[in-house]
């Protein structure tokens, strides 16, 4: 697996090969329930499998995004926390086109179940730093991360994605 850095962050890495991953796999259940009615139905997918020797210990391995520095653990989104947790807030990403990008949190959607009664953060608008652009084409997969608040560590909060009008969105 070969990741093209931005120009201006260098050149690209190798990271070592990946198992293909399919376009679509057959729905699972998520909290007791299926994401599509028809639990035969194939959900898409996107993302790939990085294979591990037996003997690998990720305690040897310090999170760190290029340009960004060390990052802490994924942010679990609290639906009982006031909006100004998130609302307002600085993200950060590393995109293979647009590079290192800032913006802020402008609003977020959720999906509510209820047959489990459970909430689902689905998307969150981002605006770039000036009112430019947070992303661009082929940044998709990059991680988004929620800049860190007195002294705490950046956390990742999600990542990009786009569904084009041709695939069905």
């Amino acid at each position: 697996m070969f990741h093209p850095l931005p120009p201006n962050l260098g050149p690209g890495i190798y990271l070592g090969a990946v198992e293909r991953a399919t376009s679509f796999i057959t729905d699972d259940l998520w909290y007791g329930i299926y994401a599509a009615t028809n639990p035969e139905t194939f959900v898409r997918a996107d993302g790939a499998f990085i294979p591990f020797a037996d003997d690998f210990d990720v305690s040897n391995v310090t999170t760190l995004v290029e340009g960004v520095g060390e990052i802490g653990d994924v942010k679990v989104i609290d639906l009982q926390s006031p909006i100004s947790f998130l609302i307002g807030r600085q993200v950060v990403k590393v995109g293979r086109s647009s590079g290192l990008t800032t913006g802020t949190v402008m609003a977020y959607a959720l999906e509510y179940n209820d047959e489990k009664g459970i909430c689902f953060f689905t998307d969150f608008l981002v605006v770039g730093e000036k009112h430019e652009t947070f992303d661009l084409e082929g940044d998709s997969g990059s991680l988004i991360i929620l800049t860190g608040q007195a002294g705490e560590k950046p956390r990742p909060i999600g990542i990009i994605w786009v569904e084009l009008p041709t695939e069905g969105g």
